[in-house]
């Protein structure tokens, strides 16, 4: 026992020696990756803020073709630069908007906000219906003036007041994510309307003072109401379009309460908006900016083909939040083949699969399924060697695989976190943490490691 110096980080620790055997030598503060002498690479994305690790100052290649938008350590909206070569300083660490908790690096894949101008909501193709919308009344989401009040028109009797954009090119039977932030005014409650697709109804309401979703109407698939500090909700839903019809309408409507969008035009129903955003995908996504036309995100490309690091015996540990249950690659280590790849992919059960495939075939596969909750943070771990596979997930083991063929020698090129193989699918979500190790820890190391 003693305090060893490995490194970025001084250690107390037990170091017996024998390989697999080498067990707990946890840095105070908790329950990470180690830095003991088995680990050969660690980023602690959300302590540091980086993509340099902490053994051995290898900083991850990045890349990402656009601009991209995350929230910053003041809970405000920022914009991430272009990276269309390596450029590290693009990547995006994101921040709970309400509690300021770092939460890791933001990966993405590509999506496209068809919505124009997507916070001038007084100009054209924006229409007002029974409304006013006034620009620059209040402060918005990124800290600037650019918030619109839109208010009824004094018009007499209640009735609907909406902001609309009438939407062209929409993709037929497809999955779409639509949104905007809003915040209460002298109206507590708004709603999203898309309509003009067949006979789809499709609306949500939202409560701007309890934060929380309203009845949706039948041909909603999802919807959410995210805080975002300073009484504003970024409020969403999901639909999926008909066979025929490529035009519908957004509307932003006021709403008097749960299921009804007829108001007072008094001059006494108002609310502020901002933001407004409609992709095509299942889940919601960081928020795209528009002006007069649409804008594509670029997926974020996270990798390195420096594996000087990396042994024949291996323990891989992530640390990872994901809000939405999809398909979606957590790291792989390949040659860019089907064969000679390790990977982690979190699945629509909400569970961590791990595999480890050669050029003999897919000889170690765990399917978890199951293992996490969806907006909790999720510890997983995956170790083998020959003929011996774990998988754990937050503390539980989720599968063995006695058969397995681990290559005499590293046949891996790339890296890739939050990307697979051939980086054409990306995980979305964060990554707070991620390391590796060049032993296969035995399991009650991986237990103790990623119980939450």
């Amino acid at each position: 026992m003693g305090i060893i110096r490995y490194g970025r980080t001084a250690q107390i620790g037990v170091y017996p020696g024998n390989q697999s055997g080498r067990f707990i030598s946890y840095r105070s503060g908790g329950l990470k990756f180690p830095l003991d002498p088995d680990t050969q690479v660690a980023w602690r994305f959300a302590a540091d803020k980086s993509l340099t690790d902490q053994v051995r100052g290898l900083t991850l290649d990045f890349v990402r073709n656009s601009t991209a938008t995350y929230v910053g350590f003041d809970g405000l909206i920022k914009t991430a630069p272009a990276a269309p070569t390596n450029d590290p300083a693009a990547a995006r660490f994101d921040h709970d908007p309400v509690t300021k908790q770092s939460l890791g690096l933001l990966i993405e894949q590509a999506r496209t906000n068809t919505c124009l101008q997507s916070e001038a909501l007084d100009v054209a193709p924006w229409s007002n219906t029974r409304s006013i919308t006034t620009p620059n009344a209040t402060t918005a989401p990124d800290g600037s003036l650019s918030a619109a009040k839109i208010g009824d028109d004094v018009g007499g009797n209640p009735d609907t007041v909406r902001l609309r954009q009438n939407i062209s090119g929409i993709a037929t039977s497809t999955k779409h994510c639509c949104s905007y932030f809003a915040k209460a005014d002298q109206t507590t409650w708004c709603a999203i309307t898309f309509g003009a697709l067949g006979a789809l109804d499709i609306k949500q309401y939202y409560d701007l003072t309890n934060g929380v979703v309203g009845t949706p109407s039948i041909d909603v698939d999802d919807s959410g109401i995210e805080d975002y500090g300073n009484g504003w909700y970024r409020c969403w839903l999901t639909f999926t379009s008909d066979a025929a019809d490529a035009s519908g309408f957004f509307n932003i409507d006021l709403a008097a309460g749960d299921g009804n969008t007829v108001v007072p035009r008094d001059g006494t129903s108002s609310i502020f908006a901002w933001g407004a955003s409609l992709e095509v995908g299942a889940f919601l996504t960081s928020y795209i900016p528009t002006t007069t036309t649409s804008v594509t995100r670029a997926a974020d490309v996270c990798s390195t083909t420096d594996l000087s690091w990396y042994g024949i015996d291996s323990t891989w540990y992530m640390n990872f939040l994901q809000s939405t249950a999809l398909v979606a690659p957590i790291f792989s280590i390949s040659d860019g083949t089907t064969s000679n790849r390790a990977n982690a992919v979190t699945d629509t059960g909400q569970g961590v699969d791990f595999a480890h495939i050669t050029p003999v075939g897919e000889d170690g596969f765990i399917n978890g399924t199951g293992d996490f909750v969806l907006g909790s943070p999720v510890k997983a771990a995956m170790a083998y060697a020959t003929n011996d596979m774990v998988g754990y997930v937050n503390g539980v083991q989720n599968g063995v695989e006695p058969l397995v063929t681990v290559p005499t020698s590293a046949p891996f090129v790339t890296l890739r976190i939050g990307a697979n193989r051939n980086a054409t699918a990306f995980w979305t979500g964060h990554i707070n943490e991620f390391g590796y190790g060049n032993v296969r820890k035995d399991n009650t190391f991986l237990e103790r490691l990623t119980t939450p």
